[in-house]
């Protein structure tokens, strides 16, 4: 009651008319307003003598107070990947109600707008919050949005997969993909490299989300792009048969033997490793003569048979060499333990290379399906890949070289 100010005061004795100066004020200053209209005790205090003090009531209406903007809580950082409920409010009340988050579960990006706080006042009869931006009239609550810092998190490079290409082509046209796919996108980096062996290959990763990542820590280009490298399986072009080209087998020389008309004689044929096709020509002579009374003598008929060879080459076919892999590949001290799928009837071609590429690499050839490389460097990485052997007629036959393993001595 006291915060009310008055006037100045007159009164009018009532019965006189006579003007009294004096002042007002009130009976009981503590008591508190209550809201609308409600009667309160007034006293007029006269400034002469000879006066009492009058009591009266005075009507009062009471509004409630208009409340206008007022402080904020700040929040701490977060890091990229975390919810609201990681960060705290500097304070959580105040003397006129409470705050909290509006949705804690809301995990903002390193580029945000700011995130929602709500205000709920304690009293909504005394105080007028209408008039607060962001008050809401159904739920009695005010909304305001407050800034925040979120710090980007490293990266973490996705799983490059290649699929298997033909050697001595491109790897252009080889198709690349990701996982998690939508992490970015992946393309080769020097696209015009032929595919010559199996190995890895570089390529460029470029990322979908340099904002909320932090990727400084990995090798890149003038472009931003990380460079990487993919595993390529390089399936090797087809080995051409060899042109087998049969001796030729001289033809036995026939010596022809006469027949008699009256008996047909026929000479064995030689023994031949090719198939003979045998074709009788038959040359009659005449060896008649006219006899000195007239009648022509008759003489026997030589008949002759000439036996001709010829060759026949059937057409060879490649027998099928089966591929291995490997199935241990460790390390012991400075030697290299293998051991692969065994196959039959095939021996096996071990190779090794410090080289992905296989340049200057060690071979040997081994029956039994394990092998022992020895005397290593240690600090190399070593890299071993084996094939099926056969032999068939004097040929070699070789199979598809297993996957590549590596091994760090």
């Amino acid at each position: 009651m006291n915060q009310i100010r008055f006037l100045e005061g007159k009164y009018k004795n009532p019965k006189t008319g006579e003007i009294i100066k004096g002042s007002f004020e009130w009976k009981d200053g503590s008591q508190p307003l209550k809201l609308g209209t409600c009667g309160y005790t007034m006293l007029f205090i006269p400034d002469g003598k000879g006066y009492e003090t009058v009591e009266s009531e005075v009507l009062v209406e009471t509004l409630p107070k208009e409340m206008e903007e007022f402080e904020w809580p700040s929040c701490s950082n977060l890091s990229f990947g975390e919810d609201l409920s990681n960060s705290s409010l500097s304070f959580q009340k105040n003397e006129y109600g409470i705050f909290f988050w509006e949705d804690e579960k809301v995990r903002p990006s390193v580029k945000n707008s700011g995130v929602h706080v709500v205000f709920r006042p304690a009293d909504t009869i005394r105080y007028d919050w209408s008039k607060v931006a962001g008050y809401d009239e159904k739920t009695k609550t005010i909304t305001c949005s407050i800034p925040i810092t979120v710090c980007p998190v490293k990266g973490k490079l996705p799983t490059i997969k290649a699929k298997e290409w033909k050697e001595g082509e491109t790897v252009s046209g080889c198709a690349l993909s990701l996982e998690p796919a939508k992490t970015g996108t992946v393309t080769w980096k020097n696209p015009v490299q032929k595919a010559d062996i199996s190995g890895w290959y570089p390529v460029l990763f470029c990322p979908a989300d340099s904002d909320n990542y932090d990727w400084s820590s990995y090798e890149q280009d003038e472009k931003g792009n990380i460079c990487m490298q993919v595993y390529l399986t390089v399936v090797p072009k087809p080995t051409p048969l060899p042109t087998l080209t049969p001796k030729p087998t001289p033809l036995p020389t026939l010596t022809p033997t006469p027949v008699p008309t009256e008996k047909t004689s026929l000479t064995p044929l030689p023994e031949s490793a090719e198939v003979p096709c045998t074709t009788t020509v038959v040359r009659e002579k005449n060896t008649s003569k006219q006899g000195s009374n007239g009648v022509a003598e008759t003489k026997p008929t030589t008949t002759f048979m000439i036996t001709q060879l010829v060759s026949k080459t059937s057409k060879i076919q490649s027998p099928i060499v089966p591929k291995t892999s490997i199935l241990k590949c460790s390390r012991k001290g400075k030697r290299v333990l293998l051991r692969w799928k065994k196959k039959k009837g095939v021996s096996y071609q071990v190779q090794w290379s410090t080289n992905v590429k296989f340049k200057k690499a060690h071979k040997k050839k081994v029956k039994k399906n394990y092998y022992v490389i020895s005397n290593k460097k240690i600090g190399k990485n070593y890299y071993v890949r084996v094939r099926c052997v056969k032999k068939k007629n004097g040929v070699i036959y070789y199979g598809k070289w297993s996957k590549v393993k590596k091994v760090s001595m």
